[in-house]
């Protein structure tokens, strides 16, 4: 488990982070999400010892990062994959790695493996793509066989063979009961593997809860209808507290539900040739809702 509790961050006159709070369980993969400046990388760095807190404390499986007995075997982190000297391969970059960690080289074989790495470990990583890059990133990230991840825009460069990779590895240590942080841009691809989001804004916690329960609750009721008499059951529908607007060749309706409407429509007699609830998706609501409570508040955008 990540916990993070009162966490501040100030870089002189900025605060980066403010007294932000959340937990990060096992079982799940969960969404860090905020725009650029909203203090993810600086509390993401915070949580793995790489920077200290202005106040309050973030640990990792109980324990404050520095204080983990075997940090590799605990939790596998990528924050920046380009951080790798371009002159030597994949393969001594990660020996050297698991050197420092007390890991095996085998276990660096297997892992080179695992991220589709296996036919260019002998390569020099200056010769490495981005994607090339990502893949050897979380490679590392990997190497102590570790219950927790921590993962920032590990997607970026990748083609879309690599995106379904990463969701896939990702669902699958999630399932075997581990623990996921996942900090992206690609709405997309959160929407599709996240269980659980934490939403931060100018460094302050937005929104802490399952991603379905996010988008619900930020969604409200939409739904397009298509009937044999829109007028009349427009009118129909304007009598229970619905907002109704002609929409072509049917009716768009909020503020009541698609089993409401189609109640109403069997009362009134009105047969109903289209009945579609419109639901709104994560980019959405996360753009809604940071527009709404302000980007970032940092003067620049390096946290």
């Amino acid at each position: 488990m990540i916990d993070v509790q009162n966490l501040t961050k100030r870089f002189g006159d900025t605060t980066a982070v403010e007294n932000l709070s959340f937990e990060v369980g096992p079982g799940r993969v969960t969404g860090f999400l905020g725009p650029n400046g909203a203090g993810k990388t600086t509390t993401m760095r915070i949580v793995l010892g790489l920077d200290s807190p202005s106040s309050g404390a973030a640990t990792v499986a109980g324990s404050a990062y520095r204080d983990l007995h075997d940090p590799m075997r605990t939790v596998g982190a990528l924050l920046a994959a380009g951080h790798v000297h371009p002159g030597r391969s994949a393969r001594d970059h990660l020996r050297m790695l698991a050197a420092v960690g007390g890991v095996g080289d085998s276990r660096v074989d297997a892992v080179l493996s695992t991220v589709g790495l296996a036919d260019a470990a002998s390569q020099r990583t200056g010769a490495f793509s981005l994607g090339m890059l990502q893949r050897l990133g979380i490679a590392a990230a990997l190497l102590g066989d570790p219950p927790i991840l921590i993962l920032d825009e590990p997607v970026n460069g990748l083609d879309t063979d690599g995106i379904r990779w990463v969701r896939s590895l990702l669902r699958t240590f999630a399932d075997e009961g581990r623990t996921v942080l996942l900090s992206s841009h690609v709405m997309s691809e959160m929407e599709l593997i996240a269980d659980h989001l934490v939403v931060i804004g100018a460094g302050r916690l937005l929104a802490d809860e399952p991603l379905r329960d996010f988008i619900d609750r930020h969604s409200g009721h939409s739904v397009r209808v298509a009937s044999a008499a829109d007028v009349a059951l427009g009118a129909r529908l304007r009598e229970r507290g619905a907002h109704v607007d002609v929409d072509g060749g049917g009716l768009l309706v909020r503020g009541l539900d698609a089993r409401t409407i189609g109640g109403i429509s069997v009362s009134a007699e009105i047969p109903l040739t289209e009945l579609i609830p419109i639901r709104k998706t994560l980019e959405d609501v996360y753009t809604g809702l940071v527009e709404e409570h302000g980007r970032h508040r940092a003067k620049t955008e390096v946290y």
